[in-house]
């Protein structure tokens, strides 16, 4: 999981104008106790690469492919490219167990 995601979730949800009750709460520590969920997942992609003509570099790949890359690579072998391709993206979610609250 990423952590500024659970981070900035648990932040969200432990403020008292946020409306989401806690299941515990221990008054000697502070402690409150949250039912949450939490799931990550791979989707697949179609692989391409674009130019991105502002940056001047190809979006799409695992490795930074720019002029430089194409100085040292001339010509750029197709499998070597097709390797470096991205081809799944990780997505995280967590949210409250009531439905209340969640965050992508």
């Amino acid at each position: 999981m990423y952590w500024p995601l659970n981070q900035n979730f648990l932040d969200s949800i432990s403020d008292e104008k946020s409306g989401i009750e806690h299941i515990f709460y221990c008054k000697e520590t502070k402690l409150k106790l949250f039912a949450v969920t939490s799931q990550e997942d791979g989707i697949p992609l179609k692989p391409g690469l674009r130019v991105d003509f502002r940056q001047a570099k190809v979006t799409g790949a695992s490795i930074p492919i720019a002029l430089q890359y194409i100085r040292d690579h001339n010509p750029p072998k197709s499998e070597d490219l097709k390797k470096t391709m991205v081809k799944e993206a990780h997505c995280s979610c967590i949210e409250t167990l009531d439905g209340k609250f969640a965050m992508l």
